[in-house]
């Protein structure tokens, strides 16, 4: 039996083993059995002996309500890395197929991963001397890459032999391994789904798992999510969001079908890396002796203290200054400082997807700013709908001659690689091109920012928010937009992820990209540049109608 338990904010963590997991939330659902002593005790008979906590995540995993149905719908397991959570699958995976018939559909992140637990699981089968009973029941192992897969007899087909593929029965349980994309899984009905490495897994991902297991054939699916604490530096692509969701429900006990174990430093500040003690406390590995405390001692002297926290100590970082997007707000909030608008300025517009909201971003010369690596500083004018932008941009740029008002920025003049003058233009992002006739009609030359180039000004940005370069005024509609930023792939170009309505990006966007530009144009020339290096009046003149190609400036 069970111990009495249910997913609740303060879980039981009482154990007789050690390290005690820091969360063990075990499903509500009227438990009443569990058939993971069995499981435990069937892979042991095979070589495959679980340790104590190891079992006990097989134990909770696999508990049945009175109605003999799982307890569980989703089982989260998070641990660091090499303690063991591979263990974990095959002992279940190999109950999940010899014992309860299942249909098993394993992921990975990677294809080389994913092909490890393939090839762990297949020499069970395929071991006529060492376990002959698991190879009769084999009716064909596939090896092809891409296609693992460990198919077995219908349970009624009789003792037919591993090398009789041909018996006549349509087979029984399998377990198919494949690597994830946003497509993977189609085509498949399972029982059980097992993501592996879910420290990657997006929403993408998943929502193109999750049918597989809406028509299992048991009628009673479980979805498994394995893996560490993602990495909350690398750029977004919404890794690991499922996981996390998963983990936050179990610590707020928000999902009563949710199995949830985690060993790891609590959520907040970075926890202490150099406290010995903190290692035996989240590595099960450790305390067990699978685990020699030499090799993380020797991980720590070599890794940064944040990816030995992570990778280590299982620490999925701090809400307070994360807030769940891909920029660190600490070091956002470094960077305010209390300095006057730029003269000079690169600017973009961007208008979101659903035109409630535009955007003018502004980047130019930051206080500390200097040749090729300075400092930026960023500003936004963000107005609700579309009815503002050109008269704002007139005022920028143009000014208004007849009232003897000056314009309040000019935009940047550069010189081609033969060191002809030009303006750099106003950018405008697809949604805003609405507004091109009017600019031409205003005289303000623009040109259509590309999606490569949005691709590239996502990306420069949050390298120059981590470098310190960027500066900023604090505008709390930009910060609401960093706040929340989360990127996505377009192609092998990340972006920034404008698909959720409730929280416009349009600040983001537009000084993002204006920043990439002005970093781009006030980069140090390759070569030396011609001389003179004064510019005419009648070259500034002939700068408004002459734009290079700004695709073609060095980044």
């Amino acid at each position: 039996m069970l111990p009495s338990s249910s997913s609740s904010a303060t879980p039981p963590v009482v154990v007789p083993y050690r390290p005690a997991p820091t969360l063990r939330a075990i499903a509500d659902g009227a438990v009443d059995f569990t058939l993971g002593p069995l499981a435990c005790q069937l892979s042991a008979g095979y070589g495959l002996t679980p340790e104590d906590w190891q079992a006990d995540v097989v134990t909770c995993s696999l508990a049945r309500t009175a109605a003999g149905r799982w307890a569980a719908k989703f089982v989260k397991v998070l641990v660091p890395r090499q303690n063991g959570k591979n263990g974990i699958i095959e002992v279940l995976e190999l109950f999940g197929l010899v014992v309860l018939g299942l249909r098993i559909l394993h992921t990975a992140h990677e294809v080389k991963t994913a092909r490890k637990a393939f090839v762990r699981l297949a020499a069970m089968f395929d071991n006529e001397d060492r376990f002959p009973e698991l190879y009769v029941l084999a009716k064909e192992i596939r090896r092809a890459n891409g296609q693992e897969a460990i198919l077995l007899h219908a349970a009624d087909c009789g003792p037919q032999g591993h090398a009789n593929t041909r018996c006549g029965c349509e087979g029984g349980a399998s377990a198919e391994f494949i690597a994830r994309t946003p497509g993977s899984g189609r085509g498949f009905t399972v029982d059980w789904l097992i993501c592996d490495e879910d420290q990657d897994l997006t929403d993408e991902e998943f929502a193109a798992l999750q049918p597989t297991v809406s028509a299992a054939p048991s009628g009673d699916p479980i979805r498994f999510l394995f893996g560490t604490p993602p990495d909350p530096d690398k750029p977004g692509q919404g890794k690991g969001e499922v996981a996390m969701r998963k983990r936050r429900q179990g610590f707020a006990g928000e999902d009563p079908r949710l199995t949830c174990f985690n060993w790891g430093a609590p959520d907040g500040p970075m926890p202490d890396v150099g406290d010995d003690a903190l290692i035996e406390a989240y590595n099960p590995a450790v305390v067990t002796g699978r685990m020699n405390i030499e090799e993380p001692l020797a991980e720590r002297s070599s890794s940064s203290p944040r990816m030995y926290a992570r990778e280590r100590l299982g620490w999925c970082g701090d809400p307070a200054t994360k807030a769940g997007g891909v920029i660190n707000m600490n070091t956002w909030a470094g960077g305010r400082v209390d300095a006057p608008a730029p003269s000079t300025a690169a600017v973009v517009v961007d208008v979101s997807p659903t035109l409630e909201w535009s955007a003018v971003g502004l980047a130019g010369a930051g206080p500390g700013a200097g040749p090729g690596a300075g400092e930026i500083l960023v500003l936004v004018d963000q107005t609700p709908g579309t009815g503002e932008v050109v008269d704002t941009l007139t005022r920028l740029v143009i000014g208004d001659e007849a009232a003897g008002i000056e314009p309040r920025i000019s935009l940047p003049v550069v010189r081609d690689e033969k060191g002809r003058p030009s303006l750099m233009p106003v950018w405008l992002t697809r949604n805003a091109l609405v507004f091109s006739d009017a600019l031409t009609a205003a005289g303000i030359p623009w040109r259509e920012l590309g999606s490569t180039d949005q691709g590239r000004g996502c990306t420069a940005f949050q390298e120059f928010v981590k470098a310190g370069r960027i500066k900023h005024a604090g505008q709390p509609e930009l910060a609401a937009a960093v706040r929340n930023a989360r990127t996505k792939f377009v192609g092998l170009t990340q972006h920034w992820d404008q698909r959720d309505p409730t929280i416009d990006m349009t600040p983001l966007v537009s000084v993002s990209c204006a920043a990439q530009r002005w970093a781009a144009a006030s980069a140090a020339p390759s070569a030396a540049p011609p001389s003179p290096v004064g510019i005419s009046a009648s070259d500034a003149t002939s700068a408004r109608t002459s734009v290079p190609d700004w695709n073609s400036v060095p980044l």
